[in-house]
């Protein structure tokens, strides 16, 4: 699948924020419930820290590089997965509905997910530009672009 358009370059921030926000829970409960530098501690300090670092630089920059989509005609193509590459294909008269949808973070970076209800399933394309997101839609609505 040659010409694959990448979602935006602002998805790497969202996700990475995203991830830092989520690291807070168990930072709070290391810190709240085990004694500070005890072996249970430091043991529990280090699983978080690499737990971090293993998803901030190499499973999130991961997944960025392999979610990809084409539009070909009436066929829209998606590439995702991080430990194995996953391909959808949804032809235009299998589309039932668009929705479109973001989360504040989203709206903040002005980028929003396309989600399209298939007959016989779901797809989803995360984080594209709101204006490339109103042109899904409306070529998932089957109507002129």
């Amino acid at each position: 699948m040659s010409n694959l358009k990448r979602v935006s370059p602002l998805a790497m921030y969202i996700w990475q924020i995203r991830l830092i926000l989520f690291m807070f829970i168990p930072a709070f409960f290391l810190f709240f419930f085990y004694q500070p530098q005890s072996l249970a501690w430091k043991f529990c300090a280090a699983a978080v820290i690499t737990g971090f670092v293993i998803m901030a630089m190499v499973w999130l920059p991961v997944k960025y590089l392999k979610l990809a989509y084409r539009l070909d005609g009436k066929t829209l193509y998606v590439r995702w997965g991080v430990i194995y590459t996953r391909y959808g294909a949804a032809f235009l008269e299998n589309i039932q509905y668009v929705n479109m949808s973001a989360t504040p973070l989203q709206r903040l970076f002005r980028l929003c997910n396309v989600n399209f209800v298939l007959a016989g399933g779901r797809m989803s394309i995360p984080c594209v530009d709101r204006e490339e997101g109103e042109l899904l839609r409306l070529w998932g609505c089957n109507q002129e672009i």
